[in-house]
């Protein structure tokens, strides 16, 4: 881990040194043109159901016969990020009032090496299309924001000096600087409250008068252990975040002499913290600590986040979540519903559409938007509410694979480690054992084993030297070094072995200088490496990787190098593709490259044409890469946090329709999530949707299925609109996988009515329905003959069809309607048996037939009618259905039990 770590400091370099990088031509680090005309517009449907697959159709332009898809998780949550607008610099605060957002920003001039600060007003009325509306300039950097009323009050840093200006923006398309006051020992970041500006710097809390605007005037200051970097006002009580020493709690009560009356986490490095009620949220490294803070003299921890990875810069707390800032990683989301015991449930990558490196400055929270300063350069527009839980899957950190070891035999591993090359017995793999090692001259970064020799790749950070290893492990208890070369302006990162070849991946501390690149030695004669070829990078090369005439470089900033080996003597660049992220490892499998990066996660390149590599998709971005294995359809990658679990891009063949229309089958993911779908050519141009597609777990409904007496009927087929189905159990219980959202779920059995109700499915949730059905049976008992002989004062009763339809004549307050009841055995899922009026057949009438039936006030209705010849009695209770949106939905219920033969 050691290498890795180093690796990236230099890579680190590299990215700084980037006012020297553009000097240098672009050769075949240049990026490939973009086709304007390549582009997606819709995904549809957007909705489906793990377990399924799912066709979709595509809409865009430029697609042709060679047009590939791939769908890839949208692990970083990028869907999430609604809107983005571009500040001139470095975004590192930004404050809310209720339509525009107020960023501090922070310029650097590489011409003049000078930083230029100013406040940076973006309307934020329609947070999808943010747009700067008027912006004022001050000396320096500036690097924190408060607002107050009509007022900004800005604190900015010019060396050592600071300085608090106040922002009248009244005016947001034209804010004006109305008054001004030095800070002497810098300005990290402000807060105001009433009349007072409370400002962190260097040394640590200052209080200046802000009640004439126009004659700033520090009142009041106190000294902190360390630097004080992030200030929160509560009542007479200040909490302020030290650099060296935890949190801070500070009596303001007296501005003009705030005294310190508590701290906790002695060795803390503390960047940032958010007050909610009596809890502190106080950002330490790379936790999260909750403090209580109910007695401000003795603070007391209560729970932290430990585990989480990542170097942390910031907290804010809406409601029961707390939205961390990190350097790496975009934003964490913690649920502290349990302040004791906060748990991570979602991320998000929020440098992903901008490509930037970090996030700083402050989080604002209104509603469910997050407003995010990203020191990228400009303000991020988050909806918290399209931020997924975190499915990814995780292990213990032990459980990852031997990345950096090869095989020597069936169970036997060389291994670099630290300063050795060590051979491992794995034979026992509960207890592997170390049966030899060999050192080497300096740090081991990589292993290459060719029949029963060994070529070890190594540097040493303290000359700026390294060079190439050539060891007998034909017999592995006693490995000896039998060649060796050396590289002395550069470190040699990696090796690879190719027949008599070897290939090592050379990079130096300063870019452009020193032996960078593609060194290819002959190693037929092992005593007598010699170099036969190379290829210079501008930008050094962190990995390198030979498949059959071709090697492959991870060269940082420059990307992936495909080059021709074809004749190791005379190599060739023969393509290039851009890796954003400080690229510096990589694993070549099936012809795949699963490339590393701190800031991009893993990008999946193509290169079964080396000719025409192409990026097929990428996962984790914004996940910290120590090494990743392949397993399955899933990628295995270490990270701080263990080994994360993360699905692979898929391609899916699609059907052409035309140039705008595409048709594809999205097979079934295993997690649910949202998936982002990519269309890219041989061409190099590329289009994607993030998050276009969403995968739900199926939801469940499960219930009972029984007659109207209560028995249980097994054997009933339960099945949805899309017809999936399942049968009831002998105790008449089912249980049912539906897509979430309303369903409408149909039940049929021999000898009963079919029956159908709607419910509402939450996602990945589960829902009750059970069913009663009506036997045909109780019906077939009306043709039954009469048993009795009726008397005179039965007759008169309704005629009734073979449909069942009844046509009253009904009494009401003294006058006579007729009106059509149609028979419905099954009405929005009712329990019983129905009748359902037809409200257009209503008409007043002057029948006074012995068959009208007088209706009271509750509308029940005894009927009498006769069916083929065959009278019958039974009672109809007035039934509207719930939710009835119009007369059309009026029925009368009846009950069959009560069902009497009277001639």
């Amino acid at each position: 881990m050691k290498t890795i770590s180093r690796l990236g400091a230099m890579f680190g370099r590299f990215i700084i040194g980037f006012g020297m990088m553009i000097m240098i031509p672009a050769m075949a680090f240049s990026a490939p043109p973009v086709n304007d005309n390549f582009i997606i517009n819709s995904v549809y449907p957007s909705n489906g159901t793990v377990g399924k697959n799912l066709p979709i159709t595509i809409k865009g332009s430029g697609f042709d016969a060679n047009t590939r898809v791939s769908m890839s998780i949208d692990v970083g949550n990028n869907k999430a990020i609604i809107g983005s607008v571009k500040t001139p610099g470095s975004a590192n605060s930004v404050a809310l009032s209720a339509t525009a957002a107020y960023v501090a920003d922070c310029e650097y001039n590489y011409k003049d090496g000078q930083y230029y600060g100013s406040l940076q007003v973006i309307d934020i009325s329609n947070p999808k299309k943010t747009k700067i509306i008027g912006s004022v300039n001050i000396p320096g950097c500036a690097t924190g924001v408060s607002i107050s009323a009509s007022r900004a009050y800005l604190t900015a840093r010019l060396q050592d000096v600071g300085s608090l200006h106040a922002i009248d923006i009244s005016d947001p398309k034209n804010p004006k600087i109305i008054g001004y006051t030095e800070m002497p020992d810098g300005a990290n970041g402000v807060t105001v409250s009433g009349n007072w500006a409370y400002v962190v710097d260097s040394i640590g809390l200052k209080i200046v008068d802000l009640s004439n605007p126009e004659k700033l005037r520090i009142v009041g200051a106190v000294r902190t252990p360390g630097s004080a970097l992030q200030v929160s006002i509560s009542g007479s009580i200040a909490y302020v975040s030290d650099s060296t020493d935890g949190l801070q709690v500070i009596d303001i009560s007296d501005p003009e002499n705030p005294k310190i009356i508590g701290s906790v986490g002695s060795g803390w490095l503390s960047y940032g913290l958010s007050i909610s009620g009596t809890i502190a949220y106080v950002v330490a490294h790379v936790s999260l600590n909750v403090v209580d803070v109910s007695d401000p003299q003795n603070p007391e921890i209560i729970g932290d986040s430990t585990g989480t990875g990542y170097l942390k810069s910031g907290v804010s707390v809406s409601g029961s979540k707390a939205y961390v800032k990190t350097d790496i990683g975009g934003l964490q989301v913690f649920d502290v519903s349990n302040p004791s015991n906060p748990e991570m449930i979602g991320w998000v990558n929020t440098y992903k559409q901008l490509g930037g490196v970090s996030l700083s400055g402050s989080i604002a929270v209104s509603g469910s938007l997050l407003y995010v300063a990203d020191s990228d350069g400009g303000l991020k527009v988050i909806d918290g509410n399209l931020i997924n839980s975190d499915t990814i899957g995780s292990l213990p950190i032990e459980d990852f694979p031997h990345y950096r070891g090869v095989p020597l035999s069936d169970s036997l591993v060389c291994k670099t480690e630290d300063q050795e090359l060590q051979i491992i017995d794995l034979s026992d793999s509960s207890t592997p054992k170390v049966i030899s090692s060999i050192k080497m001259p300096g740090h081991a970064t990589e292993v290459s084993v060719s029949g029963s020799t060994a070529y070890v790749a190594w540097e040493s950070w303290a000359d700026s030297t390294g060079g190439l290893q050539i060891i007998d492990v034909s017999n592995p208890a006693n490995p000896k070094i039998i060649g060796a070369v050396n590289i002395p302006r550069g470190y040699a990162w990696s090796v690879s072995v190719s027949g008599s070849v070897a290939y090592v991946a050379v990079a130096s501390d300063i870019v452009g200088v020193g032996d960078q690149g593609l060194q290819i030695f002959d190693v037929s004669e092992s005593e007598n490496p010699k170099i036969i070829g190379a290829v210079d990078m501008p930008y050094g090369a962190g990995a390198v990787a030979v498949s059959g005439s071709a090697a492959y470089i991870a060269s940082g900033d420059g990307g992936l190098q495909v080059i021709d080996v074809s004749n190791p003597k005379i190599p060739k660049i023969i393509r290039s593709v851009q890796i954003s992220g400080g690229f510096y490892k990589f694993l070549l499998l099936n012809s795949i490259i699963y490339t590393e990066s701190f800031l991009e996660g893993i990008q999946i390149v193509d290169v079964k044409n080396p000719f025409n590599p192409v990026i097929i998709g990428t996962i984790g971005g914004g996940i910290e890469t120590y090494g990743i294995a392949i397993k399955g359809n899933n990628a295995l990658i270490k990270s701080p946090d263990g080994v994360l679990v993360v699905p692979l891009p898929v391609e899916v063949k699609p059907t052409l329709i035309n140039d705008k229309t595409l048709s594809v089958t999205l097979p079934s993911p295993q997690i649910p999530g949202n998936y982002t779908i990519r269309v890219f050519s041989n061409n190099d141009d590329y289009a994607e949707l993030i998050g276009a597609v969403t995968f739900d777990m199926p939801g469940v409904v499960s219930g009972q299925i029984t007659d109207i007496y209560g028995n249980p009927i097994p054997g009933a087929m339960i099945r949805t609109a899309n017809q999936d189905s399942v049968l009831s159990q002998a105790d008449g219980t089912y249980r049912l996988n539906c897509e979430p959202g309303k369903n409408i779920i149909t039940v049929a059995v021999a000898g009963y009515y079919e029956m159908q109700q709607m419910i509402s499915v939450p996602k990945s949730g589960a829902a009750s329905l059970n069913f009663r059905l009506t036997p045909i049976t109780s019906y077939d008992s009306w043709y039954e003959p009469p048993s009795y002989q009726p008397t005179t004062e039965d007759r008169g009763s309704i005629a009734v069809g073979d449909d069942l339809t009844l046509n009253i004549c009904a009494r009401y307050h003294g006058l006579t309607f007729g009106l059509t009841m149609n028979f419905a055995p099954n009405p929005h899922g009712l329990n019983g048996v129905f009748w359902k009026a037809d409200p257009a057949t209503l008409r007043q009438t002057l029948s006074n037939s012995p068959a009208c039936i007088d209706v009271g006030d509750d509308l029940k209705m005894n009927i009498r009618a006769e069916y083929r010849g065959i009278g019958y009695t039974f009672p109809m209770s007035f039934y509207p259905y719930p939710n009835a949106a119009s007369a059309s939905e009026f029925f009368w219920k009846a009950d069959p039990a009560s069902l009497r033969v009277i001639y």
